[in-house]
């Protein structure tokens, strides 16, 4: 947590993350469990002047917060459970899941380009992720990777800006040269 002064104002925010798991290697698929759990401060009162609200500078929001990439790690509570196997040498299989509520209920949430949505109370409950991935490697230089997620947006969206829950298809392809 960081504390300072800044233009007049004091700003006390801060972040925490946790990751852990572990693989057995020395089993057939060499299967990995993990969790996450992350904490991204929000405001008491975002209107007095303060800011207590985290902000991350230069979000990579699917790297932590599910790949859709809905949300930024600004007043963010994120539980997520891991797991994946690895059938052979070239194919990794990924599945997880993502449970998001806002850190306070007195600040909004906040989107992937870090601009607030949403009114301040109600309840914390942003929605639920999941993320199922297939990462194949054709050779040293050529990696493809097929990639499905569901977002089941919770009572606080529905609330301030009610849509149909998010799901996403891609294929992406990485060549190394």
């Amino acid at each position: 947590v960081c504390s300072s002064d800044l233009a007049g104002a004091d700003v006390s925010a801060g972040f925490f993350t946790m990751q852990g798991g572990h693989r057995w290697k020395n089993v057939a698929w060499q299967p990995r469990i993990g969790g996450l759990f992350y904490w991204g401060s929000g405001d008491d009162d975002p209107n007095d002047g303060q800011s207590n609200t985290f902000d991350v500078l230069y979000p990579f929001g699917h790297s932590y917060w599910g790949i859709i990439d809905n949300l930024s790690g600004q007043n963010l509570l994120d539980y997520s459970i891991q797991a994946d196997v690895k059938p052979t040498d070239r194919l990794k299989l990924v599945a997880a899941f993502h449970f998001f509520d806002r850190a306070k209920t007195s600040d909004t949430a906040y989107n992937v380009a870090r601009v607030p949505f949403g009114a301040v109370g109600g309840s914390r409950d942003i929605g639920e992720e999941l993320d199922l991935i297939a990462k194949y490697k054709v050779n040293k230089n050529l990696n493809v990777q097929l990639g499905y997620s569901l977002f089941w947006y919770g009572a606080f969206v529905n609330q301030n800006l009610p849509r149909d829950d998010a799901k996403q298809l891609y294929l992406m392809t990485t060549l190394q040269y």
